[in-house]
């Protein structure tokens, strides 16, 4: 097979495991459970952060809340959906297959979670103007508009930490515990609620998640301040967990050929 040749039949895959991805996402979340269970919870979701902070600090702790609440929302799709892609490989018993395949299990899954990626970027919008409007949050809402760039590269870092996260539970049988304390990790410690500088600890800890470098790029362009800085750190961090990811993966591929038992047993 020619170069040329072989370069289209490796584009014509990655087209197809892409589109399964989509497939398999509307397959699991058929329309009317996305419409009647997880898009209402997620704005509901929002709505009450944006209220628990104009409790604590009245409007501008609403205001605050409503621009992290908008990135943890990321945490669903991006974080713990992402996370569900090689997992679903385990449960199916189909893990194997891949081991066989001409594309290795590493693009595979990287291949799949466009589909969760973009659905969490969908369900980010979603959030944004309903609970916006609901919450009272509308001028906000506005001025956030040109700043959701920032918020799609959140939605790529939170992503990347999720394929991460799904490469520890492999072999591990703790997945609902490994990705669920992911999440609300980035919830606690990415500055989402709890302002930056109030607790030392949770300030160490969300300098390697998402969101957290994110948010303060987007408090920054709120007010006027410089964000390019700390917007290239949040990608920098996004870069160092898929690397992780990448890694974990074909480390656990080789092994599982190598010895030829399941790492998702």
């Amino acid at each position: 097979m020619t170069s040329p040749e072989y370069a289209a039949e490796r584009w014509w895959r990655a087209g197809r495991i892409v589109r399964f991805g989509f497939l398999q996402y509307r397959a699991d979340n058929p329309p009317r459970i996305v419409l009647a269970a997880i898009w209402p919870r997620l704005i509901f979701q929002t709505v009450f952060w944006v209220l628990l902070g104009f409790v604590a600090a009245g409007d501008e702790g609403a205001r605050f809340a409503y621009v992290g609440a908008v990135a943890t929302v990321l945490t669903l799709g991006g974080l713990a959906g992402m996370s569900d892609v090689p997992v679903d490989d385990k449960y199916a018993g189909t893990y194997s297959r891949l081991l066989a395949g001409l594309t290795p299990p590493t693009l595979v899954f990287f291949g799949r979670g466009v589909a969760q990626l973009a659905m969490s970027v969908v369900e980010m919008l979603v959030a944004f103007v309903a609970a916006g409007l609901l919450s009272g949050q509308w001028r906000t809402m506005l001025e956030l508009v040109p700043l959701l760039p920032m918020y799609l590269v959140i939605a790529l870092t939170m992503s990347a930490m999720g394929l991460a996260t799904a490469s520890f539970c492999v072999g591990k049988r703790a997945e609902v515990a490994i990705y669920n304390a992911a999440m609300y990790l980035v919830i606690l410690c990415s500055g989402a609620f709890i302002p930056r500088g109030t607790l030392p600890v949770l300030d160490v800890i969300g300098s390697v998640l998402p969101a957290t470098h994110g948010l303060l790029a987007v408090r920054s362009a709120l007010a006027d301040e410089p964000w390019l800085a700390e917007l290239s750190l949040e990608a920098a961090v996004g870069a160092g967990w898929l690397v992780l990811a990448f890694y974990l993966f074909t480390a656990q591929t080789a092994r599982s050929r190598r010895t030829g038992s399941d790492s998702f047993s």
